[in-house]
């Protein structure tokens, strides 16, 4: 059994795009209720949206990729207390 345990997250931002595309102008709220109403993910696929949460719509939402974020962030979040002093990998 191990015994140091080091807990590490990563994030990133990550860019998902949508088109929505309807005949008549739409609100702000009413075009991002038509994204979430959708549910789609893979790239290329499109939903038919006739109602969201604030009344009846007709739109077409296609979901157009995602951009991997390329800020990666990292932290320690469990078991810092047992690190090596020093930032940088030792190279003996």
């Amino acid at each position: 059994m191990s015994k140091y345990t080091y807990v590490v997250e990563e994030w990133s931002t990550d860019t998902r795009k949508y088109r929505v595309e309807s005949d008549k102008k739409l609100l702000l709220d009413e075009v991002i209720e038509a994204v979430g109403e959708a549910e789609v993910n893979e790239e290329h696929v499109h939903a038919k949206v006739d109602e969201i949460y604030s009344g009846k719509i007709k739109a077409e939402v296609t979901f157009a990729g995602t951009r991997i974020g390329n800020d990666i962030q990292w932290d320690i979040v469990a078991g810092r207390e047992d690190l090596i002093d020093g930032e940088f990998y030792k190279n003996d």
